[in-house]
């Protein structure tokens, strides 16, 4: 099984910056970065915790627009890296 662990959890709050406006309240801001970059080779059960932590974002759309352009690593709005491949995929096909 492939592991999501590729960058430091620091990186991504350092990029944080050049991230969609923000709120503040965004539910991945009450967690570790460290919890978006798992390594599913322990429980690929702990991936449906972590996407279920993007759900009730207010900002989930332009995360996930942002990710798919930008983000090949760790969970983003929901998705994993593999998911964003495929959107950017679909996205040049169409």
């Amino acid at each position: 099984m492939p592991r999501l662990l590729a960058r430091k959890p620091e990186d991504r709050r350092r990029r944080m910056t050049a991230y969609p406006p923000v709120r503040g309240d965004e539910p991945c801001r009450k967690v570790p970065p460290d919890v978006f970059y798992p390594d599913l080779g322990d429980d690929p059960r702990d991936l449906d915790h972590i996407t279920a932590i993007c759900r009730p974002c207010p900002i989930l759309l332009p995360c996930l627009s942002w990710a798919v352009a930008n983000e090949q690593h760790g969970v983003w709005a929901g998705t994993t890296p593999n998911q964003r491949k495929q959107l950017r995929r679909m996205g040049r096909a169409a």
